[in-house]
């Protein structure tokens, strides 16, 4: 999706890929709603419940060798599997922002294994 131009920062999106929220590395915010998409699409409409914000705040960069996916098990390991559970996860600051958009899809990559249910990239 991201090669065609669509998950621009500010965007919502829906799909039905369950690594949708990989948009996020590039500011969108992705919902992947599996099946449910095609009854989005019949009905041209969709309900959706705004969950809670946590910022999360990258000051730093990773150490050689250390990438995104080392990252969120430091962030399961401080604060267990589900310490996001139903909620948006944003990373900002000057960490986040300095990071390429392959470290950033590869940390959303993880986006399961926290319990969250949308992790992104503020712009």
């Amino acid at each position: 999706m991201s090669e065609m131009g669509l998950g621009l920062p500010g965007q919502l999106l829906v799909h039905m890929d369950t690594h949708s929220q990989m948009l996020g590395a590039f500011g969108a915010l992705a919902f992947s709603l599996s099946s449910d998409v095609f009854t989005t699409l019949a009905l041209g409409k969709i309900w959706l419940e705004v969950p809670e914000t946590i910022q999360v705040e990258l000051s730093g960069e990773f150490k050689p060798g250390v990438d995104g996916r080392d990252f969120v098990h430091k962030l399961i390991q401080d604060h267990g599997s589900s310490w996001g559970s139903g909620s948006i996860i944003e990373f900002v600051g000057p960490g986040a922002t300095n990071m390429s958009i392959d470290q950033r899809m590869n940390l959303l990559n993880m986006v399961c294994f926290a319990g969250s249910f949308k992790w992104s990239f503020s712009f």
